[in-house]
């Protein structure tokens, strides 16, 4: 992954909180004052999403996260933002958000296994 684009998404992501990021899984992970809202791979941005904000990107036609083309029906909750959105922050921002509410709702709790 080229360093470059790296540093172009830290500077997008920066009007929208204190961005951090670090290598991991071959690419980048970002994160928005302290959540985990973006990964960076192969010189693409995706997002993160849950919920009804995956129902969005869904309907908005973005592109799922597919880490492998080997098995390219595993994907992860993350879509690409339109191409406009890194061009424009008011055009990210909607995504961001959306990548923000999944990263900071609320884990469903594991239900607990019953003991004889």
């Amino acid at each position: 992954m080229a360093a470059g684009f790296a540093v172009f998404v830290e500077e997008l992501l920066q009007p929208f909180g204190r961005v951090t990021s670090r290598r991991m899984f071959g690419g980048h992970g970002f994160y928005l004052d302290g959540s985990f809202v973006a990964i960076v791979w192969k010189d693409a941005l995706y997002l993160k999403a849950s919920g009804d904000g995956m129902a969005t990107c869904e309907a908005a036609g973005l592109r799922r996260f597919r880490p492998s083309s080997k098995t390219p029906s595993y994907s992860l909750g993350f879509y690409a933002p339109p191409d406009n959105a890194l061009e424009d922050p008011d055009a990210l921002r909607p995504w961001v958000e959306i990548a923000r509410s999944a990263a900071t709702a609320p884990k469903p709790k594991k239900a607990r296994r019953k003991t004889a």
